[in-house]
């Protein structure tokens, strides 16, 4: 039993006392002993569920919340001095670290993580000790090993390699045979490369010293104070860090090109493999680093609160990128290896300002809890465009948000294995387990909602507050709606309910009464699935349109709330012919329509000026082949009619996501023989009118690469493949320019998918054109996607 066990053990034994003093007899004493015994047994059991217990932790590769909850409680002041040698050629690194922390037991052992290694020799405050209680997940350390406050623990260790890209991971390139080491801690993978406490709310400063190649670089989150040659190896020493928790910590080493931002006014650099070098945008992606740091800093009234900031592209990353403390790391195929699109470029400076908001959001101020990692992403996600839109070239960011995170989160909402954005994580190993268009897209979603809500300023004051009051340390849920609450004076409890604890969407239609031509009331109802009744209260604007106007003549903001909102009209306003209750996109909701808007945008849905609104309206209609309220034939039909005509990348690039999807639909249709007649026609027609797009756009233009792209996805019988195999034998003739590698692999990928003869010959003379590591995982997916595995 812990003392704060005991002690109340002993209130309420003192208390039955007096209940049933000892003098009243040899049944109150009966009653007294048993009530004792209860009493006690009771507490023993509430002692694990309260604080957890380092005996009962499952041996597994994972954290449970309950045993990271006792040893935050455990610990205090952790450091770590870590030193490690990594040889290329070998298949194990090796390692020794002390680890130095104040210690209170708690009445319970100390777990120390460590997944996967070889404990070669440890010591406890300079006694040696048998690491005998070492599972191979974790190291056990009795209560009486060690002392209560300060306490140092010596481990010497080696592990392999990670095969995975997560903990400590080694590639070979096989184009130039140079290597390229990265680490990977995110949720629970710090303890794959080192032993540690790996959880996020223990946080540390880190010393590092690393033997590696003498032709190597060594990336870290603060910079080498010294480099000392020895023979074919260096030594590299770094200072010690600011605290931050393990997943945050990092080391990136191996031959990487650098090249360094003279610019800059924070210490900044960025490295690449030789093999793609040539491909990085290095002027543009500082340019828009710069430009992040002097967003950011104004935004939140916080200087960036490391010292230097370093970003590595790196090979087989497992995923886009990590906000590691310095050291960003990011997935290589970002930049590609062919001519960047615009697209491409804003997609590259998303990338680049999302996981600098996690410097101050995610490492500066960082969940206690793996449940609060949809926050650390959202607010990421949301203020990268916010700072793209703010900040940079892409001032209308907020329209490739809304083709990006927000039609990914209505998609995903509206599956049966949507989920509450807000969910209980029970262990590390499950924190991805709902990473996904909710609490990624739809969290990020409902902060931009929530901005609107509450006004910009506000927003801004209580995020800046928040991140002051929170700086280097834990923070939960409570503390940033908190912030906000009080930044704006509004009470969030009802806002927290509704968006973060309960799944769904809603759906939001507008009804209007005129009489002789004028206005004279607008409503806007508000509805729910069945199986997720939760209606929501959001600002949004609404906007009337005449028929053949490109903008509203009347905005009205207002705030939808319940089954149903009176709108208040200001002053007389002409009866509209069409109504958008979203206009701008602030509110998170699928928008009714009813047969007179289907009538309307027939004839108007090229008439509207901004391409945003077209974007929302071409969802919105996907959404009603969904339902069933708009025929799968009617939305080919309007496909057909508009997409030549649409010009913006964004919304065209939208419209032919939806076609590619109305085609699988129609497919798994067909297959149960119930395909309207007219489809097939239709789909033949498209794809005709594909191919002829790609035929007369400028040559190389973005425009031709979209359709082009398009075209590839939605190809299909001989005539389409015989298309596809004549490009991919031509140099220039067609398309006035060479493919590039990436589409010459995803051509080969739909010829093999469409059974096309000789497609495997055909991958094979591209795998010895091109050796590179992409190249080879390219053409894995080609034999996966023939009929018959070769």
């Amino acid at each position: 039993m812990d003392p704060l066990s005991a002690f109340f053990t002993l209130l309420f034994v003192i208390a039955i006392r007096m209940v049933f003093p000892p003098e009243s007899g040899s049944v109150n004493r009966m009653r007294l002993i048993a009530l004792t015994a209860l009493l006690l047994a009771f507490c023993a059991a509430c002692t694990p569920t309260l604080h957890g217990s380092a005996a009962g932790r499952p041996a597994s590769d994972t954290l449970d919340e309950s045993s990271a909850r006792l040893r935050a409680m455990q610990l205090s002041e952790v450091s770590y001095e870590l030193d490690m040698q990594l040889d290329a050629g070998s298949p194990e690194y090796r390692g020794e670290v002390i680890i130095r922390f104040g210690f209170n037991s708690r009445g319970a052992p100390l777990t120390i993580d460590f997944g996967g290694g070889t404990v070669e020799a440890m010591s406890v405050n300079g006694g040696s000790f048998k690491a005998a209680d070492y599972n191979g997940f974790f190291i056990t350390v009795p209560a009486a090993a060690l002392r209560a406050g300060s306490n140092d623990v010596r481990i010497r260790y080696r592990h392999p390699w990670s095969t995975e890209s997560s903990g400590l991971f080694r590639f070979t390139d096989p184009e130039d045979g140079r290597s390229y080491v990265y680490t990977d801690f995110e949720a629970y993978a710090a303890n794959r490369a080192f032993p540690c406490f790996d959880q996020p709310d223990i946080k540390a400063s880190y010393t590092l010293g690393v033997e590696v190649p003498a032709s190597w670089q060594v990336i870290s989150a603060t910079r080498e104070t010294r480099v000392s040659d020895s023979g074919d190896t260096r030594r590299w020493t770094f200072a010690r860090s600011a605290r931050f928790s393990t997943y945050l910590f990092s080391l990136h080493t191996g031959e990487y090109q650098v090249w360094e931002d003279r610019e800059a006014r924070i210490p900044s650099r960025l490295f690449a493999r030789h093999s793609i070098a040539a491909h990085v945008p290095v002027d543009d992606w500082f340019r828009w680093t710069r430009a992040g740091f002097g967003f950011f800093e104004d935004y939140f009234g916080i200087a960036y609160p490391f010292l230097k900031y370093d970003q590595v592209l790196v090979p087989e990353y497992a995923s886009g990128a990590m906000e590691n403390v310095a050291a960003v790391v990011f997935d290589e195929n970002l930049v590609g290896r062919g001519q960047l699109t615009a697209t491409a470029r804003e997609t590259i400076a998303n990338t680049i300002l999302h996981e600098m908001a996690h410097m101050w959001l995610g490492n500066l101020v960082t969940m206690q809890w793996w449940n609060g990692l949809w926050l650390n992403e959202s607010f990421a996600n949301f203020m990268a465009f916010l700072a793209l839109a703010e900040a940079t070239e892409f001032r209308d960011a907020w329209h490739s948000f809304y083709a990006s995170e927000k039609t990914w989160a209505y998609r995903d909402d509206a599956r049966a294995t949507t989920h509450p954005i807000e969910v209980v994580v029970a262990d590390a190993r499950s924190s991805f387990a709902n990473f996904d268009g909710i609490s990624y897209g739809k969290g990020a979603a409902i902060l931009k909602q929530l901005y609107f809500l509450l006004g910009p300023e506000a927003f801004r004051s209580g995020v800046s507050a928040y991140l002051r009051e929170r700086a280097w340390r834990n923070a939960r849920l409570e503390d940033f709606v908190a912030a906000l609450a009080q930044a704006s004076g509004r009470n969030l409890d009802a806002w927290t309910r509704e968006w973060l604890l309960a799944a769904g969407t809603n759906t939001v239609r507008a009804t209007v009464q005129c009489t002789a031509g004028q206005l004279q009331s607008l409503t806007l109802l508000q509805s729910a699935p069945a199986a997720r009744p939760q209606l929501r209260s959001q600002r949004l604007e609404v906007a009337l349109y005449r028929e053949g106007d490109g903008s509203p003549y009347q905005v009205i903001d207002t705030v939808v709330a319940g089954a149903s909102s009176a709108v208040s009209i200001p002053g007389q306003i002409a009866c509209p012919d069409f109504v958008w209750p979203n206009h701008r996109d602030w509110a998170f909701a699928r928008l009714g329509l009813g047969p007179a808007d289907l009538d309307f945008l027939q004839r108007n849905l090229m008439q509207f000026d901004d391409p945003l609104m077209r974007n929302m309206i071409w969802q919105t209609l996907w959404h009603m082949v969904e339902d069933g309220t708009l025929a799968l034939p009617d939305f080919l039909q309007l496909a057909l009619q508009f997409e030549a005509a649409e010009h913006d990348p964004r919304t065209l690039a939208s419209i032919h996501y939806r076609i590619a999807a109305a085609f699988d639909l129609a497919l798994r249709i067909g297959a149960a023989g119930g395909l309207p007649v007219a489809v097939p026609e239709l789909m033949q027609q498209l794809r005709r009118d594909a191919w002829w797009e790609v035929l007369t756009a400028a040559a190389a233009s973005d425009s031709q690469k979209i359709w082009l792209d398009h075209y590839l996805r939605i190809a299909g019988g001989e005539e389409d493949l015989a298309i596809l195999a004549r490009l991919l034998g031509e140099d220039r003739e067609t398309l006035g320019w060479s493919l590039d590698q990436p589409r010459r692999w995803t051509l080969l990928g739909y010829l093999a998918a469409g059974g096309y003869p000789g497609a495997l010959q055909l991958a094979q003379a591209e795998r010895a054109r091109d050796p590179s590591s992409s190249g080879e995982l390219a053409w894995l997916g080609v034999q996966a996607a023939l009929p018959e595995l070769p």
